[in-house]
């Protein structure tokens, strides 16, 4: 499947994922372990999704530099291109 996806600027200056982004780079356990397809499946599609990271102390995906985006992508086996 092919991802439309980006890195994006925060106001805060940091960075996080945008777009189409994959069930594995979009929200992880705290512990930084992949959800499960069930437990995606139950984030994705929840009405209130914020309240199903809380209870599940999940996490979105957020990086202090751009480069450590791309890594955390590519070590989940998707390449993104650098940044221009």
């Amino acid at each position: 499947m092919r991802y439309r996806l980006s890195i994006i600027q925060y106001p805060s200056g940091r960075f996080g994922f945008v777009g189409s982004v994959p069930k594995d780079l979009a929200v992880r356990h705290h512990d930084n372990r992949i959800l499960t397809d069930s437990e995606f499946e139950e984030y994705r599609t929840a009405s209130n999704p914020s309240l199903i990271l809380r209870r599940h102390n999940y996490i979105v995906p957020i990086f202090n530099e751009y480069a450590e985006a791309i890594e955390f992508a590519r070590e989940a086996g998707i390449t993104l291109g650098e940044r221009k």
